[in-house]
């Protein structure tokens, strides 16, 4: 009924006139009206001013209106991002990083990181290095930022080389 509700609100709006509305739907205007008045009923106030000529929609159908429009466009985006997900174009990604680390390496190097890879979503924990090592082992984390964790299955980098180089490619560009 929502999305019913919304064309027939932004019709009535349009055209001030329920008849006018209903003919650029191409349907018939006694239907949009029992929309109408199920949603009045609904939501127990009138949405159209039916007593003023042309036809207005009442504060209470113009803020229906706001809503159902914002409601809409959530949707869009929503379907959008997941069919984008869906095709893989967006990759993400879990960071661990500790607290000490997230203060003096992040405000300098997402914004470089986001620029050179726009489209990988990015989760960050500030988690402590013991947690990252439990993390690490379930395949939780991806990659963690901090003290070296000592296991046979984790590649350790060190940070400030892999930084600078990484810095120098991106301003060459």
């Amino acid at each position: 009924m929502e999305n019913k509700l919304l064309v027939f609100l932004e019709a009535i709006q349009q055209h001030n006139s329920m008849t006018k509305a209903a003919q650029s739907l191409f349907i018939s205007q006694p239907y949009i009206s029992r929309t109408i008045k199920s949603a009045e009923t609904h939501f127990g106030t009138p949405l159209i001013d039916r007593g003023h000529h042309p036809l207005e929609l009442t504060y209470a159908g113009e803020r229906l209106l706001t809503y159902l429009q914002s409601d809409a466009r959530l949707h869009q985006r929503m379907n959008t991002e997941l069919k984008e997900i869906s095709q893989n174009k967006y990759q993400s990604m879990t960071i661990g990083i500790t607290p000490p680390m997230a203060n003096a390496w992040f405000s300098q190097t997402l914004p470089a990181f986001y620029q050179r890879f726009p489209n990988i979503r990015t989760k960050i924990l500030e988690i402590t290095t013991l947690k990252a090592e439990t993390l690490l082992a379930s395949h939780q984390l991806d990659f963690f930022i901090g003290k070296t964790i000592h296991q046979t299955n984790v590649k350790t980098i060190p940070l400030q080389d892999e930084f600078t180089i990484e810095v120098q490619q991106v301003r060459k560009k």
